[in-house]
C-alpha cells in the first residue's frame, strides 16, 4: 500500500521549488514590467508556510526551540551576505571606491549617524518605557541599507529608465559597505550595556571594534583579495583554469573570506565587500565575467532561499506585548517613523556635499529607498547570540524581548514601503513624463550627462561640464547596457537595446581619461591575444558540442567544437547592410556592433559560414576554428557563430 511522506523536509523542498519554479514562470513580467522583485514574493510565500500559517516549516529546522533557529539564520544570513556583498564590489566600475571617497565616506560617517539616531528617536516615541540603550541596539540593527532589496532600486527596467549609472553605482557601494559598519553602532550600545564606567566602555569599542572588526577586516579582505587576484592571474597565464571554476571562482572566495573572517571573529561581511572589490581593481574580472549570469543564478537562489526562511522567521506571537509596549497599532506607527524620518532627513541635509548626489530630487529618491531586509536580520540574530536565553541580567533580557519583534516588522514594513513603492513611483514617472529622476536638464544617461572622465590631467572646470569621453572620434555614454561604439547618443534606448536583452543584472561601465574600462591594458596581465587565449575562455565544461556547419561549396558538414558557445564568445552574427558589413576576412565594418545585442536568432539569419569568416578553406570533421579577437579584448566571433543549424 503507497505510504506518503509529509515530512518537514519533503514539505519545504517541495515549496521551494515550486516557488521557484512558478516565479520564473513570471519572472520576466515581475521583475521588468511590475519591478517587484523574487525577495517579497518569497516572504509572503513563507509566511503562508511558517508557524502562523499553512504548515509549520520552521519545527524541521529547530524542533519548535527558537534559539535553533535563530542560530540557523545567523548562519544562512552570513553566507547570503557575504556572496552577495563580494558580488557588489566586483561589479562595481574601475576603482569605485577610491574616485568616489568622498561620496562614500559621508554616506558611512554622517549619514549613518544620523539614521542610527533618528531611527533611535522614532522607536522611543512608538514604543513607550522602552530603555535607551535597548531602543539604541534596535536601532543599530536596522540602520543598514540592505544590498539584496536594493537590486529592486539598481537593476531592471526600471533602474534603466529612470536612475543615472551614477547614483545606481553609488547606491550599490554604499550598501555593500554599510552593512558591514553597522558594527561599530551595535557595540558601542551593547558594550555600553555591558560594561560600568565609560573608560571601559571605549577602550573595549576602540580596541575590539574599531580597529580589530573594522580596519582588521579591511586589511584582511585586502589581502585576500590581492592573493585571490595573483593566483587568478597565474592560472590563467598558465592555462590551469576552465571556465566554470574562472565563473565561480567569486563566489568561492568569498564563501572562503565568510568562513576565515568568521574564524578570526572579525568583520566578515565587510572583509567580503572590500575583497570583492581588490579582486576586479583593474576591472579584468569584472568584465571577463559581466555577460555571465552563472553567479547571478545563484545568488538569485540563495535570496530566494532566504527570503522565503525570514517569512518563516517572522514572530507574530511577538507583535502583541502590550506589558512591553509592543501592540500592532504601535508597531504600524514605527513603521511610518522609520521610512520617513530614518533616512530620508539625513540625506537632504547632506546630499550637497556628496559628489555624486547632484540635486535634492536625487537625495530624496536614495534617501527614501534605503531598504531594511537581510542585514538587519544577521543584526538581529547577532544580538540574540550576544544576549543568551539564561542571562540573569533583567536588561539583557529586555534586549531579546524587543529586538526580534522590532526588527522584524521594520523588515515587513520596508518591504511593503520600499520594494512595493518601486512599481507605484514608476507609475507616477511615466504619468508625469518624468525621464529621469533628476532636477536638471541632464536628465538621460544617454545625452553623456552622466559621464565623467577621472584623470590626472582633467581640468576641474571641464569636469564640471559633464562632458561625455569618446573612443576614436565616437562618443560613449557611460550606461552599464553599453551599447555599440556605432550607435549614437540620441538614439533612444528601445533601438540600442532589444527588449530580449534586458536583464536584472546590474553592470556599471567607468571611464578613465576618456577611455573605456574594458579596453584599457593591464600591466598585471600578459599580452592581450594570451589573454583571451586563456584556458577558461576556451574550456566548454568538459562537453563536446556538435554543430552543423556548411563551407564555401554549401556542403553541410558535421563536425565538434570544444568551445562552448558562451554570453562573452557571442558575435554579431547578423550585420545590416547600412552598419557596413563584414570585411573579407570577418573583421567587423565600421558601425558593426562588436557583441550580439538580440538572444533570439531565426534558423533563416544564420548565414554560411563562408559568409561569416571569409575563408575559402574546407571545413572538414572535427575542426575547430579559435574565436578571433577584436581590438578591445573581446571575441567578435566564435565558433558557435559557425552554427548554420540548431544544435
Amino acid at each position: 500500500m503507497v505510504e506518503f511522506d509529509a515530512s518537514q523536509l519533503n514539505l519545504s523542498l517541495l515549496s521551494l521549488g515550486a516557488y521557484i519554479i512558478f516565479f520564473g514562470l513570471f519572472s520576466f513580467v515581475l521583475k521588468e514590467k511590475v519591478n517587484i522583485g523574487e525577495s517579497p514574493l518569497a516572504i509572503l510565500l513563507g509566511i503562508a508556510l511558517g508557524p502562523h500559517g499553512v504548515f509549520n516549516l520552521i519545527k524541521w529546522a529547530s524542533n519548535g526551540d527558537d534559539s535553533k533557529a535563530d542560530a540557523l539564520m545567523l548562519g544562512l544570513s552570513r553566507i547570503v551576505l557575504g556572496i552577495q556583498l563580494t558580488l557588489i564590489g566586483v561589479q562595481l566600475p574601475f576603482r569605485f571606491l577610491r574616485t568616489e571617497l568622498k561620496s562614500l565616506l559621508i554616506l558611512i560617517g554622517p549619514v549613518m549617524i544620523m539614521m542610527w539616531l533618528a531611527t533611535t528617536l522614532c522607536i522611543r516615541a512608538a514604543i513607550p518605557g522602552i530603555p535607551f540603550l535597548v531602543s539604541l541596539i534596535v536601532a543599530a540593527c536596522t540602520t543598514s541599507t540592505d544590498p539584496v532589496l536594493s537590486n529592486s532600486i539598481v537593476k531592471g527596467q526600471f533602474a534603466d529608465a529612470f536612475v543615472s549609472v551614477r547614483l545606481r553605482n553609488l547606491i550599490s557601494a554604499e550598501s555593500g559597505l554599510n552593512d558591514g559598519m553597522g558594527y561599530p553602532f551595535l557595540y558601542l550600545a551593547v558594550y555600553s550595556l555591558r560594561h560600568a564606567t565609560f573608560g571601559e566602555v571605549l577602550t573595549r569599542w576602540t580596541l575590539d571594534t574599531l580597529l580589530w572588526q573594522i580596519l582588521g577586516s579591511c586589511i584582511y579582505g585586502t589581502v585576500v583579495g590581492y592573493v585571490c587576484l595573483w593566483l587568478l592571474r597565474l592560472a590563467t597565464r598558465r592555462g590551469t583554469i576552465d571556465k566554470e571554476s574562472f565563473l565561480l571562482y567569486g563566489v568561492g572566495m568569498a564563501i572562503f573570506i565568510v568562513g576565515s573572517a568568521g574564524v578570526l571573529g572579525t568583520d566578515d561581511l565587510l572583509a567580503a565587500f572590500i575583497s570583492g572589490n581588490v579582486l576586479t581593481w583593474d576591472d579584468r574580472y569584472r568584465v571577463d565575467t559581466e555577460d555571465d549570469e552563472v553567479t547571478n543564478v545563484i545568488d538569485l537562489l540563495l535570496n530566494q532561499t532566504f527570503f522565503l526562511f525570514v517569512g518563516l522567521m517572522i514572530p507574530f506571537d511577538l507583535f502583541n506585548q502590550p506589558e512591553y509596549g509592543i501592540t500592532p497599532a504601535r508597531l504600524v506607527g514605527l513603521s511610518m517613523l522609520v521610512l520617513i524620518f530614518r533616512r530620508l532627513p539625513a540625506l537632504l541635509l547632506h546630499y550637497r556635499f556628496i559628489p555624486s548626489v547632484r540635486d535634492p530630487s536625487e537625495a530624496a529618491f536614495a534617501g527614501y529607498l534605503g531598504p531594511i531586509g537581510a542585514g538587519a536580520c544577521f543584526y538581529a540574530s547577532l544580538v540574540l547570540e550576544e544576549f543568551k536565553p539564561d542571562d540573569p541580567n533583567p536588561m539583557h533580557q529586555l534586549v531579546r524581548i524587543y529586538v526580534k519583534p522590532l526588527t522584524y516588522a521594520l523588515v515587513l514594513a520596508s518591504i511593503a514601503g520600499h520594494s512595493l513603492m518601486v512599481p507605484v513611483l514608476k507609475a507616477f514617472l511615466i504619468y508625469n513624463d518624468i525621464g529621469r529622476i533628476k532636477l536638471d536638464d541632464s536628465a538621460s544617461d544617454f545625452d553623456g550627462s552622466d559621464t565623467e572622465t577621472i584623470g590626472a590631467n582633467d581640468d576641474p572646470a571641464e569636469t564640471t561640464t559633464q562632458r561625455a569621453p569618446s573612443i576614436a572620434g565616437v562618443s560613449v555614454t557611460s550606461s552599464h547596457l553599453r551599447p555599440p561604439l556605432s550607435q549614437t547618443l540620441s538614439q533612444p534606448l528601445s533601438q540600442i537595446v532589444s527588449p530580449l536583452d534586458h536583464s536584472s543584472v546590474h553592470r556599471p561601465v567607468s571611464f578613465i581619461d576618456g577611455t573605456a574600462a574594458h579596453v584599457l591594458p593591464s600591466r598585471h596581465f600578459e599580452a592581450s591575444n594570451a589573454h583571451n587565449r586563456s584556458s577558461w575562455r576556451m574550456s566548454s565544461g568538459h562537453k563536446l558540442h556538435s554543430g552543423i556547419a556548411h563551407d564555401e561549396h554549401g556542403r553541410e558538414v558535421y563536425y565538434l567544437a570544444r568551445d562552448a558557445p558562451s554570453a562573452w564568445t557571442r558575435a554579431a552574427r547578423d550585420v545590416s547592410s547600412s552598419s557596413g558589413g563584414t570585411g573579407g576576412d570577418g573583421v567587423p565594418g565600421q558601425g558593426t556592433s562588436l557583441r550580439s545585442r538580440s538572444r533570439s536568432r531565426s534558423r533563416s539569419s544564420r548565414r554560411p559560414i563562408s559568409a561569416i569568416s571569409g575563408g575559402g578553406d574546407d571545413l572538414e570533421q572535427g575542426d575547430v576554428t579559435p574565436p578571433s579577437i577584436s581590438h578591445d579584448g573581446l571575441p567578435v566571433q566564435s565558433t558557435a557563430d559557425r552554427y548554420t543549424a540548431d544544435d
